[in-house]
């Protein structure tokens, strides 16, 4: 496969645009059709993805500034996802460091390219994926290729589209009512018969805990639908199905990551809301609840919903994760935010009374919360609290209710 790249248009001003023009005129003389701006599903976006004559999936990463070059220590993610692999290019960058044992050179072709045409300088050594991986790499391929034509030709899909992310926003919103429902029912009914009576007086308290978290529920599932949809239709975020797309160890660590920044934006937003304007405003309404109960956990004023809402689909775009792991934190999400308001100890002794339980929170320690306001504002982890000295240890009722006798209070 041979370019016609003479002579080259040598530009300073030349964007990863141009390179990818030129390359794709090349590639079409070859018979290989590809697609700019392709999510894997590992997370990463081929600059340039597409098919060769023989079915073999090819991608190539452009690079126009040296310094890009250098910084990007990602690029090997790519190669799990092609047969071949090579890097674009303008004529006037260095390619030295191409050369180097890092950029594997007996693996990876380079391709030099303006925005006319383009000529390979090195083939890219065929390194044949598996059979399944590669069919199902062509099929997302050509998907994405059939939803961008149909919604060139056809303004109408574009409004389906827009219809779609509606019905899907409107069906996760249902999803997180129901599971809003479910968890606290299923928590409430523990109650019942593990502590008969707590509940005892509070029916139209939890009538209110109901109507704000359905409320809240919405403002939930908008954002959360948004992103579902977006990654099942466009390939955003750096969700991703393959399990081993992603290293082993990763996956654990992904999901402390996913846990600590929750607890880290939790913790500062709710110091934030119970500033006195802040707290009137808004947190009122979760505090309303004297004490809580397992109907609570979702019990916001819309305001402070938000803050809650955003900082998941925030992170699927900027730390990678297998969608079984997020599956975990939204699970870990739900059971920690209904446990820890439903006003009992459900953990034992060993556990909440342990180094580790030092360091965790559950209902013990954020009963205490509702009981004295200006402490024990974290999520899951009491690490904010302890460096910020707002930590005051367990709530003495429950501690004592639970039979963890003597109460402590660290």
């Amino acid at each position: 496969m041979t370019g016609a790249l003479s002579p080259l248009h040598d530009s300073p001003l030349l964007t990863a645009g141009d390179v990818a023009r030129g390359i794709g005129r090349l590639f079409a003389r070859n018979d290989i059709w590809c697609l700019p701006e392709v999510p894997i599903r590992n997370g990463r976006r081929a600059d340039l993805m597409g098919i060769d004559a023989k079915g073999l999936v090819v991608i190539v990463e452009i690079k126009v500034a040296r310094s890009d070059l250098l910084g990007d220590g990602k690029w090997p993610d790519y190669l799990d996802f092609c047969d071949r692999f090579y890097w674009g290019v303008p004529p006037g960058l260095d390619r030295a460091p191409l050369e180097s044992e890092a950029y594997r050179p007996e693996t990876c072709g380079v391709i030099v390219a303006d925005g006319y045409d383009a000529e390979i300088l090195r083939p890219a050594a065929l390194e044949p994926l598996a059979a399944a991986r590669r069919k199902v790499e062509v099929e997302r391929l050509a998907r994405i290729a059939m939803r961008r034509h149909t919604s060139l030709i056809d303004p109408l899909c574009a409004a389906l589209d827009t219809l779609a992310l509606l019905i899907v926003s409107f069906a996760v919103t249902v999803i997180v009512a129901l599971r809003y429902l479910l968890a606290s029912g299923l928590f409430a009914f523990a109650t019942a018969r593990m502590r008969p009576g707590l509940y005892a007086g509070r029916g139209e308290q939890m009538v209110r805990e109901v109507r704000w978290s359905l409320l809240s529920a919405a403002i939930y599932g908008t954002p959360a639908g948004i992103v579902l949809w977006g990654w099942q239709h466009h390939s955003w975020t750096l969700i991703s199905t393959d399990f081993a797309a992603l290293p082993w160890w990763y996956h654990p660590l992904s999901l402390l990551i996913y846990l600590f920044v929750q607890d880290t934006c939790f913790y500062w937003s709710h110091r934030w809301m119970h500033r006195p304007k802040w707290f009137r405003i808004a947190h009122a309404v979760h505090h309303a609840s004297r004490p809580p109960t397992a109907w609570t956990a979702m019990s916001f004023h819309p305001i402070e919903a938000v803050t809650g809402a955003i900082v998941v689909p925030v992170l699927v775009f900027l730390v990678p994760i297998n969608v079984t792991m997020l599956g975990l934190v939204l699970t870990i999400a739900t059971v920690m935010g209904v446990t820890n308001h439903m006003g009992w100890e459900m953990f034992p002794r060993w556990l909440v009374h342990s180094p580790l339980g030092h360091w965790l929170i559950t209902a013990s320690h954020h009963e205490r919360h509702h009981e004295e306001y200006l402490c024990n504002f974290g999520l899951y982890f009491r690490v904010w609290d302890r460096l910020c000295g707002t930590d005051k240890g367990l709530s003495r009722r429950i501690v004592a209710e639970a039979g963890h006798a003597p109460a402590r209070t660290v």
